[in-house]
């Protein structure tokens, strides 16, 4: 059993999709676990609509837009993810809060495909990028869900620190990516 695994029945009490497979690298176009209503599934990240090509982020403020009109709430489970600092040489960062933790996502029922919702960088962040994904407390979940209501988490809870340029190639995949280099 993985840590996510651990993590997704130990704090929210609900079973991990008999279809989700461990990866420390995921990628776009992968299956990822989400949380659509009150129910875990797994969706396809990158929100596919008609002709479009799929978007695997979305900017906060533009939610209300008409593309996104037709997009359900939903959240992604996570327990960290990976960044890139632009500086001559791309850096590959791991940002963590050492637990569970919920990317606020916009999803399409009809094409199950989802996109994270990023929002401006906090002033850690900004270091390393000019964006970050809107990340949720899990006790904050249902208020996204329900009620569009979004509480991030403080900068101050955030470990961040660099990891192999190996995460560059989603076909490395394991807990040595993890690690602090």
């Amino acid at each position: 059993m993985t840590i996510l695994v651990q993590l997704v029945e130990h704090e929210m009490k609900k079973k991990v999709p008999a279809a989700y497979k461990p990866s420390y690298n995921i990628a776009p176009s992968q299956d990822i676990i989400a949380q659509v209503g009150a129910e875990l599934t797994m969706v396809k990240w990158g929100y596919k609509k008609g002709n479009f090509k799929p978007v695997i982020n979305a900017q906060l403020e533009n939610r209300e837009k008409p593309f996104w009109k037709s997009a359900k709430r939903c959240v992604i489970l996570a327990d960290g993810f990976y960044e890139w600092k632009q500086s001559g040489t791309k850096t590959p960062y791991r940002i963590t809060p050492n637990k569970l933790f919920a990317f606020a996502a916009l999803y399409d029922e009809e094409t199950n495909t989802a996109a994270i919702l990023t929002t401006k960088p906090n002033a850690t962040m900004q270091k390393i990028h000019h964006r970050m994904p809107v990340m949720l407390h899990i006790a904050d979940i249902d208020s996204w869900i329900d009620e569009g209501k979004l509480k991030e988490i403080p900068e101050e809870e955030l470990t961040i620190y660099p990891v192999s340029n190996a995460v560059n190639n989603p076909r490395n995949n394991g807990a040595q990516l993890i690690v602090a280099v």
